[in-house]
């Protein structure tokens, strides 16, 4: 989930057709910031990836709580460009990396994310931060993000620095998200521009959902938090 998330997230400013023919007001606010595609890190997986980075991938459950160590390479081979390194300390054994290659080294389809006047608007302003909400075309998702179409996204730019602070992502409605029934979905990507100031990093993701599963009521958290971003190609 983690990488397709952030790409959708690229797309808000790489699509100048979609971002930019919004409202004049939205525009302008935006140009503010000096955000634009430039300053995106938004292809962690595919081809166009230029970064390397590590990953501490945590997953804890009422049951258990796993964290893996991983590293991602772009001038790798795709299939291969995700290492696992551990699992909770161990080398990880054939069925955690059969698991971890079929979720990370699996060849991504294409995403696309366009957005309408009605599904991109100021969802509050103050003196310190501007707030943006959106919401994504199903018909345009692919299907194992699809529940991201139910879910409102907000991005936080932060006035004072002229930076984004966070996205967050709530759900509407009552959602499916892999093997979960979710009845309560609170996503949020932190980022930080990099010391040149030409690219946004995605820094850490959370998930928490109040989940049901197999009949219980279950409390999932995910979170990835990334690290040591270098230039490879």
């Amino acid at each position: 989930m983690t990488r397709n998330l952030f790409l959708l997230i690229g797309l808000l400013f790489t699509c100048n057709s979609a971002v930019y023919s919004q409202s004049d007001e939205i525009k302008s606010k935006l140009k503010d910031f000096n955000i634009g595609s430039e300053l995106f890190i938004n292809s962690l997986e595919d081809e166009n990836a230029t970064f390397s980075f590590d990953a501490k991938i945590t997953n804890v459950t009422s049951e258990k709580t796993s964290v893996q160590l991983a590293h991602f390479d772009p001038s790798l081979e795709e299939g291969v460009r995700w290492k696992l390194i551990s699992v909770n300390g161990s080398t990880p054994n054939n069925k955690e990396l059969k698991a971890f290659n079929k979720h990370h080294n699996k060849a991504p389809k294409k995403l696309k994310a366009e957005l309408s006047d009605d599904d991109y608007w100021i969802d509050n302003e103050n003196e310190t931060e501007l707030v943006i909400a959106f919401r994504y075309n199903e018909d345009v998702l692919p299907h194992k993000y699809a529940f991201l179409a139910h879910c409102t996204g907000k991005l936080y730019l932060n006035k004072e620095t002229k930076r984004i602070d966070h996205v967050e992502y709530v759900n509407d409605e009552l959602l499916h998200v892999s093997i979960f029934k979710v009845d309560k979905l609170n996503l949020t990507q932190k980022y930080q521009l990099n010391e040149e100031g030409d690219a946004y990093f995605l820094v850490e993701q959370k998930t928490v959902m109040d989940a049901i599963l197999l009949g219980q009521s279950v409390e999932v958290i995910d979170e990835v938090v990334y690290s040591n971003y270098k230039k490879v190609k």
